[in-house]
């Protein structure tokens, strides 16, 4: 499951960076389809290998108990920058779609860039959050 996880973030910011570059709509379209990819990933990831890093406990799985105060909160940083992150990625796949119905699309695609090279920063810091444990922990997973 590590390896699809880094793999899927790997491909997402690829094409979000793609999408920027190219002035075509099929890549808008990817990277949308790819946030949700990220996102489903993401979650499965964090039930199953994420959480037990931080709780350091092979048993405990419950993506929730992040969000308390014994584990600092580091839940909501967690979460929020995946959420927002998929959130602005999906706005930017959106937008390509407005941009053919609106009269001027210049203040559509400059809005697009950023949201989505706001949401690509938004997935580092997950991943980020997410890679601390496994780096810089001493639990390991030798069974798995």
């Amino acid at each position: 499951m590590q390896y699809i996880f880094f793999s899927v973030i790997g491909m997402f910011i690829i094409m979000a960076l793609v999408s920027i570059k190219i002035r075509k709509a099929f890549p808008w379209y990817i990277t949308g389809v790819m946030s949700l990819v990220v996102f489903m990933v993401s979650i499965a990831s964090i039930v199953s290998f994420v959480s037990l890093y931080f709780y350091e406990i092979p048993t405990h799985h419950c993506p929730f108990d992040m969000l308390q105060g014994y584990y600092n909160y580091i839940g909501y940083p967690l979460y929020g920058s995946l959420f927002a992150g998929t959130v602005l990625a999906l706005l930017a796949s959106v937008a390509e779609i407005l941009k053919k119905k609106a009269p001027s699309s210049d203040n559509i695609e400059r809005y697009q860039k950023k949201w989505t090279l706001v949401s690509v920063l938004l997935i580092i810091v997950f991943t980020s959050i997410a890679l601390y444990p496994m780096v810089f922990s001493t639990f390991t997973l030798e069974g798995y």
